[in-house]
């Protein structure tokens, strides 16, 4: 049963079209929800199509202090993506690499490495603005949680 959920999704993705322009370059922010930190922040990103299917974000999110705990984390991934309806909507999955901190009065400060995984849907409200949901889980040790984020994009 599992070989053949695999191919059906092989066969879906590759009937699916990508576009992310190559070269195109934007600038955004995000309000973000970190799960482990009970809280929300919020973050800049920059995105780069590599291909016309592959594309490259850095990301910085800063997450607000509760309960004396604050954070942030600096994210390097990559985004393939699918059109799900004409071109304005795509569906992403996100792969990278994060460094995480955490800081607070009871406790010492932790910076790590880690790995993001996850997924979002962007929707193209203009030829150069966009809107984005997502969801990756930050993989860190001792600091990992799910990171579920509400953004706006500027494409130029």
């Amino acid at each position: 049963m599992r070989k053949f959920l695999v191919i059906i999704c092989v066969a879906l993705l590759s009937c699916v079209a990508a576009n992310a322009q190559k070269g195109m370059k934007g600038i955004g922010f995000n309000l973000n929800y970190g799960t482990e930190i009970e809280n929300f922040g919020v973050g800049a990103k920059f995105q780069y199509g590599f291909t016309d299917h592959l594309r490259g974000e850095l990301a910085f999110d800063y997450f607000f202090e509760k309960d004396h705990v604050h954070g942030w984390n600096l994210s390097a991934d990559m985004h393939y993506l699918f059109n799900i309806s004409g071109e304005r909507l795509k569906l992403y999955p996100i792969l990278g690499l994060t460094l995480a901190n955490a800081d607070g009065d009871f406790m010492d400060a932790v910076t790590k490495f880690g790995a993001n995984i996850g997924a979002g849907v962007e929707y193209d409200v203009a030829s150069n603005l966009s809107v984005n949901f997502q969801v990756k889980y930050a993989a860190v040790s001792k600091i990992d949680q799910a990171i579920i984020g509400l953004g706006a994009t500027y494409r130029f």
